[in-house]
């Protein structure tokens, strides 16, 4: 499926005059300039505004353009009977080695981890990586949740560059992480320096703060005649797709909430021009 771009069906450009428009310690509102989110700042908003997203609303109307399953948790045993070239799977583990592998055509030595969950063992590589932080955090032997690609190399299954989620002792026992937990995942449009981990940060910091603030500009009877979800509910679905929700249709954009975008375009089309 060709890539969608995000759909933005408000501007923040259109807020009224008497809109607050926050600093530092004031009140968090949709209008808010995006710098002032916890965590943002200068630097991080103007990659930000590059992408369009001047202010909270903004980012709240920056919707995915694609989504990664990764509702469903696999046991390592089950990926050795995967055939083909692999398979997307989402994998937790506890580190119980790893070494660096001498390539003569690579200025720098491979990294490889084993990590263990019980039913077997993967093999985790990184040709590209920063020791000292890799090194640091491998000596710990922590439990890891990874996503990517799994597939056999040479009779051991591995993944190259996976998904990372380093989980701390308190976490081991949870069921879920904050990054790579048991869900449907979002993946948003990047920039250089933007990665999907931060937008998804602040997208869901901005949900939290705001989410309930976003108020619905097709009249009432019209969503009951044409039988549509809140504007509210949509915009929370596609950030936070619920594990039980379609994947083939979220890719499609074919959900019902997806549609309430589409409905939104062509009705203020409509106004305009009529």
């Amino acid at each position: 499926m060709p890539q969608r771009a995000p759909l933005s069906t408000t501007s923040s450009k259109s807020a009224t005059s008497n809109t607050a428009i926050a600093g530092p310690g004031s009140r968090i509102t949709l209008e808010t300039p995006i710098q002032f989110l916890k965590g943002v700042g200068p630097k991080l908003g103007a990659l930000l505004e590059s992408k369009g997203i001047s202010t909270i609303r903004d980012a709240l109307f920056y919707f995915p353009r694609d989504y990664q399953d990764r509702s469903q948790m696999k046991t390592i045993a089950s990926l050795q009977t995967a055939a083909g070239e692999g398979t997307q799977a989402l994998v937790r583990g506890k580190v119980i080695s790893h070494s660096f592998i001498p390539i003569r055509r690579l200025k720098r030595p491979m990294l490889e981890a084993r990590i263990d969950d019980g039913t077997g063992t993967l093999s985790i590589k990184w040709f590209q990586y920063n020791r000292t932080y890799l090194e640091q955090k491998l000596k710990t032997r922590p439990t890891i949740v990874a996503y990517g690609n799994a597939r056999d190399y040479s009779g051991r299954m591995g993944m190259v560059h996976p998904d990372i989620e380093w989980l701390d002792e308190a976490d081991i026992t949870q069921i879920s992480t904050p990054v790579t937990s048991e869900r449907i995942l979002p993946i948003y449009s990047e920039t250089e320096g933007l990665t999907q981990k931060t937008i998804r940060k602040i997208v869901q910091q901005a949900l939290q703060l705001v989410g309930e603030q976003i108020v619905d500009e097709i009249p009432e009877p019209i969503r009951e005649a044409y039988k549509l979800v809140t504007m509210r509910k949509a915009v929370r679905a596609l950030h936070e797709p619920e594990k039980t929700a379609q994947i083939d249709a979220l890719k499609n954009f074919q959900t019902p909430e997806q549609q309430r975008l589409i409905f939104d375009e062509f009705f203020k089309f409509e106004w305009v021009i009529g």
